[in-house]
Formats: C-alpha cells, sequence, structure tokens
C-alpha cells in the first residue's frame, strides 16, 4: 500500500511539472501560439528586438491584440489608408504589405524582402498596441456615457490615457458594462471592442480585440536619416 501512494504521489509531481512546462510563461506565447492572433503573432517574430522584450518575465505588459480577421478585414476595408501608413517615409514604394488578394489563401503578413522602413514602420504599429504595465479589465474605469463599438469621434476628453512602447502613442480605454474599447488619442475611425480579454501569463496580459489600432503620428514623423541621403 505504501509503495503504491509513493507511485501515485510521483505520477502527480511528474504530471503537475508537464503540466506547468507546456503552459504559456509569456505574452510572446500567447501571441505565437493561438490561431486567432496567426497574423499578429507572425510580425513579431520579424521585430526580434521587441519579442525579446516581451519574452522579459520581470517585466509586465498588456497586449490588445487583433485577430487576424481583424486585420484581414482593415485591408480590405480601408485599404487606402493602410497603404498610406505603410508607405515609408523616405523609399518610394515599401514591400510590407502583399496585395489585397494575397489575404484570401494566406495568413503570410509580411513580404519576402520588407525594407529596413517597412520593418521599423511594422515594429511601431504593432508597439502601439502594447503598454508596458499590466492592466485587468476590472481595473478599467466605467464610461459615464454610452459608446458603441461604431465610434466615429475621438473619445471624450476626460477618459483615462495609457502609454503605449511608442512614446508619442497613448490608447483610451474604456468599460461599458461587460463591454471594453480601446482607440488611440486622436483617432476617428471605430474603436476596437476586446472579444476576449485578461489571457493572463507571468509577465502580464494579453487582450484580443476586434481591430487594429493605428499609430495617429506614423505619418506626421519624418525620421532624421530621411535627410541625409
Amino acid at each position: 500500500m505504501r509503495f503504491l501512494a509513493t507511485i501515485l504521489l510521483f505520477c502527480a509531481i511528474l504530471v503537475s511539472f508537464v503540466h506547468a512546462d507546456t503552459q504559456p510563461s509569456t505574452v510572446v506565447d500567447i501571441l505565437e501560439s493561438d490561431p486567432r492572433l496567426s497574423m499578429f503573432g507572425e510580425g513579431l517574430r520579424l521585430i526580434s528586438e521587441l519579442r525579446t522584450e516581451l519574452r522579459d518575465e520581470t517585466k509586465s505588459f498588456t497586449v490588445f491584440a487583433p485577430t487576424t480577421e481583424a486585420i484581414r478585414r482593415a485591408i480590405a476595408e480601408s485599404p487606402h489608408i493602410l497603404v498610406e501608413a505603410m508607405k515609408g517615409p523616405c523609399e518610394s514604394s515599401l514591400r510590407l504589405l502583399p496585395s489585397s488578394n494575397h489575404f484570401s489563401t494566406s495568413t503570410n503578413l509580411i513580404s519576402p524582402s520588407p525594407t529596413p522602413g517597412a520593418m521599423s514602420i511594422l515594429a511601431r504599429i504593432l508597439s502601439t498596441h502594447i503598454l508596458p504595465a499590466e492592466i485587468l479589465s476590472t481595473q478599467i474605469p466605467e464610461m459615464s456615457a454610452r459608446v458603441e463599438q461604431t465610434l466615429s469621434t475621438p473619445i471624450p476628453e476626460g477618459r483615462p490615457r495609457f502609454g503605449t512602447l511608442v512614446g508619442s502613442e497613448h490608447l483610451v480605454i474604456s468599460r461599458d458594462g461587460t463591454n471594453i474599447y480601446v482607440q488611440p488619442v486622436g483617432m476617428t475611425y471605430p474603436a476596437a471592442r476586446v472579444v476576449v480579454p485578461d489571457i493572463v501569463v507571468k509577465n502580464g496580459v494579453v487582450d484580443i480585440i476586434s481591430g487594429v489600432l493605428m499609430p495617429t503620428n506614423l505619418v506626421k514623423e519624418i525620421p532624421e536619416y530621411c535627410y541625409r541621403r
């Protein structure tokens, strides 16, 4: 009997270790393993510096990750906006996004040979979706007035603003009952809704959202290197 109890205890400990090893430990693990986020995760793999930072378990992050469906929809519905945003400040053409037709058969986000400028812009877009702190849905303040997902004007002044990994970009995050909305400050396109909140890991939380958060200053800033060409 004692031998059987010892065997059962050993098996329980072994299973617990195996289970722990297979659990996602960082936000990167979620972003690169969840099939709903395949396009966002693919982009992250290309930006090694950002990926390394998000694997740091001594830091905390909140990632608002758009689904692949949301990214495809954004490209299909507003291709001119995304194409303009993806144009490099110096390059006459920037091979970052493939043609719209490409998205109907593939999840590839990046062209085979993206330019350094394209990679820089991709890093900025990804970083706009990330806060350098863990914010759970229960910490989001309730809105005093109802705001629908179809919001087409900037969220009113006074809403809390959260700084992203892009120093000049901030997000307004509001909760209306069980609905949470996210929108870059200064943008007028519809706010994204959190469809899956609080996927908690060791170094933060991932919230899956219904739309893409485009940086407000992306086309307003010209890097210094452009003037040295």
